[in-house]
């Protein structure tokens, strides 16, 4: 997604199923003192994110696309 439109509903989705796999892969790592963040270009990605994630560490850089 390459604009400033909201998020559809099927890309949220396939975001968050990758995250959440990503996120059981990397529990071993945070078991051991890693962290994770994840950086989104906008306010709306953040809570996308943490609306399917609440545990996940979200910036927004505010970096264009």
């Amino acid at each position: 997604m390459h604009s400033s439109e909201p998020m559809s509903a099927s890309r949220r989705s396939a975001v968050a199923r990758r995250l959440v796999g990503e996120r059981h892969d990397a529990s071993d790592l945070v078991a051991c003192g890693y962290d994770f963040v994840v950086g989104v270009s906008t306010e709306e990605h953040q809570r996308a994110l943490l609306d399917e994630i609440p545990t996940l560490n979200v910036v927004v850089t505010g970096c264009p696309r």
